[in-house]
């Protein structure tokens, strides 16, 4: 309607007044361009020299606003909190990641998360730890376990950040930056009411001085505040909403500037209205007693903790590690009864245990406490394995096991009439349940996924090669242990893990490696008389070992024979046990050691001059595309495995250290085809129906000779292939040149025999083609 009215000036008509006040204020009014209704209400709102006064503009850094979106997070973890929705702080905690990883660049240096983020962390975790066990929702249950499994993954993951943050929380300035700015808005806040106060307290007066004027009756008082409580009402009504009516009798004597406080919008701040500042001020209580609580009134901020509190909560967090009662047996033995039900529910820390139990070793006396307590330490230690975020024991907790196992066999030895149990009845007090050998083979799993995920050739894979020697001691004494017992089957068990250890090494390598330890503090674990040791071995697990332990004893067995040049006691001892018929019911890492044996046996034919039988052995495995998967040193990405699949392709990798050399392996292949198939082709060039030793090795040759050019060979095939060039036309010497310059030839044990040996063979192979030549 006053739009309209300005529009076509006709105010007068409606409101009874004349026309000269519209014109007038029409002429006040400046003139805008474009014309249009709208654009003019625009218009208006932003030449208003007293709004720009109003509207203060708050330009902030991307910084700041990183930092407001870690405190929205914040607020509502704290929300979640509360009501125990941990299907909301889980959507949280990603939104928190998401946010740290927008703001990266931002917020951190040197990848240390912001303070910020860390507090959420603490929150959340604090959250999770302090939560006692309730009945939940499926839903809400399952999103529990889920937060709970990625807090620790990414607390271990920035652990030492988060120790950094504990022991010096977030101090709060930004909070109290933030209470100063809310102060001083509050100020400001109450300084423009008070003002917004008098100016409508003025035109309230001049209202009534109006209403007088025509009212020839008096009001009371009270119906005075009622009249203006109304007007205030109606006030903020048109200040919220354009399309209620106006009072346009107070606009006809109002500048333009005075009107456009009645249209335009005002953003309205959290901070009371002017009727709750004097409803405030005057103190207004209700019949109880007690103060009314306004719409605006702000909530009153608890007192800040006093920085006593805080030390003694950080005393409290330190003294967890610390027991709280005296060390004496009758007490030890209590605290491991409530160990044993605590582990695996929630509120249970292993860290926190394992501290308590190594205080508790030293004050226990009675050796069947020590005993409990040793078990309990590296079945925990083991627990904590699973918390880490590669899935594996440090090195730390993995030596510590090993020294607290070696504690508890001396132990053992020194009361040889106590027996450890697998299985405890409740009536059996003085008995001890544990099982010597399943530790030893967690510790021989461990020590493998620690050597799987160091990188070979640094000082951190050096270290677990050095941890290798103290397994193999350890499994010596526990051999000893079931000796002594009488438990033979646990005895095969161990004796199975000494001997993977042993199997694959060289005797000429390892009495190298004595000759350069000499003199050191740390000495490599060497056997004197390997044979004789791998064959005791191997001789207890055939006795008393399982069917699959009795397959892999014979593997490691003929292993061991192929790699010292023992070729014929090797292939004997494969054609005698019969190992090829029962492989169909074998696992992985037992299948790749198979493959391993064909290997070592086909090079050991090699070594003897015997190059049919290599040729034969080397054949399926040596032209295979995908050798390096058959024989455990590497995988294949493919499109249509599952995640389980290359997860269990993973467990199955060999250390670095146990490797055979795949170029090795493929020019030995090479060399034995061609010695074979040179004289062989020449012998029967024009017999279709003649012998065939490799297709794989004529494709080869054929695809060589079609090329034109002849570029320098780089790899090995390339330099295979032309010495059989040189030997197919008689020119041996050249052709022996070839072969004595590959590299392969370094990752063979007694090379320089084996090439004297290779120059003769090469001499025959050169007369023969010569002689079916011409």
């Amino acid at each position: 309607l006053y739009y309209y009215i300005k529009q076509t000036g006709k105010m007068s008509k409606w409101m009874g007044g004349d026309n000269s006040s519209s014109e007038e204020s029409e002429e006040e009014q400046p003139v805008q361009k474009g014309g249009g209704r709208f654009q003019s209400k625009w218009a208006v709102a932003f030449d208003s020299d007293s709004d720009d006064e109003d509207e203060k503009r708050v330009v902030k850094s991307h910084k700041d606003k990183k930092l407001e979106g870690f405190k929205e997070i914040l607020g509502k973890i704290k929300n979640h909190e509360k009501i125990k929705d941990f299907v909301s702080l889980l959507q949280d905690f990603d939104n928190l990641n998401k946010e740290r990883q927008k703001s990266k660049t931002v917020l951190e240096v040197d990848d240390k998360p912001h303070d910020l983020y860390l507090k959420c962390l603490v929150t959340i975790d604090d959250a999770i730890n302090s939560f006692k066990k309730e009945k939940l929702s499926q839903s809400n249950n399952k999103a529990f376990n889920t937060l709970k499994n990625k807090l620790k993954k990414l607390v271990k993951e920035l652990d030492e950040y988060v120790r950094e943050y504990k022991e010096h929380p977030l101090e709060s300035e930004e909070e109290e930056e933030d209470d100063e700015d809310e102060e001083e808005d509050d100020d400001e806040d109450e300084d423009e009411d008070d003002d917004d106060d008098d100016e409508d307290e003025d035109e309230d007066d001049e209202e009534s001085e109006d209403e007088k004027s025509k009212a020839p009756a008096k009001k009371d008082e009270k119906e005075e505040e009622e009249d203006d409580d109304e007007d205030e009402d109606e006030e903020e009504a048109e200040s919220e909403s354009d399309s209620e009516s106006i009072d346009l009798q107070k606009n006809q004597g109002m500048t333009p500037q005075e009107r456009r406080k009645f249209w335009v919008k005002k953003v309205l701040d959290e901070s009371s209205s002017s009727e709750d500042d004097d409803d405030e001020e005057s103190g207004s209580e209700d019949e109880g007693g007690k103060k009314k609580k306004k719409k605006g009134e702000k909530k009153v901020k608890a007192p800040k903790q006093p920085a006593q509190d805080k030390e003694f909560k950080e005393t409290i967090i330190k003294d967890e590690n610390q027991l709280q009662f005296e060390l004496n047996d009758e007490n030890i033995s209590k605290y491991l009864e409530t160990l044993t039900e605590k582990r695996g529910r929630s509120g249970y820390n292993p860290e926190i245990a394992i501290n308590h139990l190594e205080q508790m070793e030293k004050g226990a006396t009675q050796f069947l406490l020590k005993i409990q307590i040793y078990v309990s330490l590296i079945s925990i230690r083991f627990e904590l394995s699973k918390c880490t975020h590669d899935n594996h024991m440090s090195i730390i907790q993995w030596q510590s096991a090993v020294k607290t196992l070696d504690s508890l066999l001396e132990i053992l030895k020194e009361n040889p009439d106590f027996k450890l149990k697998e299985s405890v009845e409740e009536d059996e007090s003085e008995t001890v349940q544990g099982n010597l050998s399943n530790f030893l083979e967690r510790l021989e799993a461990e020590l493998l996924r620690g050597f799987q995920g160091a990188k070979p050739k640094q000082p951190e894979y050096l270290q677990r090669m050095r941890d290798e020697t103290k397994l193999i001691s350890l499994a010596q004494k526990i051999i000893e242990y079931y000796h002594r017992i009488g438990n033979m089957e646990y005895k095969a068990r161990a004796c199975l893990i000494y001997l993977k250890h042993i199997y694959y090494k060289n005797d000429n390598i390892m009495n190298k490696v004595q000759e350069l330890q000499q003199g050191k503090t740390f000495q490599v674990h060497i056997e004197e008389n390997s044979e004789k040791k791998v064959f005791e071995l191997a001789s207890i697990i055939y006795m008393y070992g399982k069917e699959l332990m009795k397959i892999t004893a014979t593997l490691c067995h003929i292993h061991h024979h192929a790699i010292h040049d023992r070729y014929h006691k090797a292939r004997d001892l494969l054609l005698m046990s019969k190992v090829q018929n029962s492989l169909a019911h074998c696992d992985g890492p037992t299948l790749i050691l198979y493959n391993r044996v064909l290997v070592e046996l086909g090079l050991g034919a090699f070594k003897q001059g015997f190059f049919e039988e290599a040729h034969n052995t080397l054949s399926e495995i040596g032209c295979f595309p995908r050798i390096r998967e058959a024989l455990g040193q590497g995988i294949i990405q493919k499109a249509d495995k599952t995640p389980k699949q290359a997860r269990e392709e993973i467990k199955r990798q060999l250390p670095f250290h146990m490797h055979v050399s795949i170029p090795l392996v493929e020019g030995v292949t090479m060399i034995s085809a061609m010695l074979l198939e040179v004289p062989n082709i020449t012998k029967n060039h024009f017999d279709i129906g003649a012998k065939v030793y490799s297709r794989h090795f004529r494709r080869i040759m054929e695809y060589y000779q079609k090329n034109l050019w002849q570029i320098p060979q780089e790899s090995t095939r390339e330099q295979i292939a032309n010495a059989t060039l040189k030997l197919h036309h008689g020119d041996w010497d050249t052709c022996f040149a070839i072969i004595q310059k590959l590299n392969i030839w370094n990752s063979m044990v007694g090379s320089e025999r084996v090439l004297e040996m290779l120059k003769s063979k090469v001499k025959d192979a050169a007369l023969r083609t010569y002689l079916h030549s011409y």
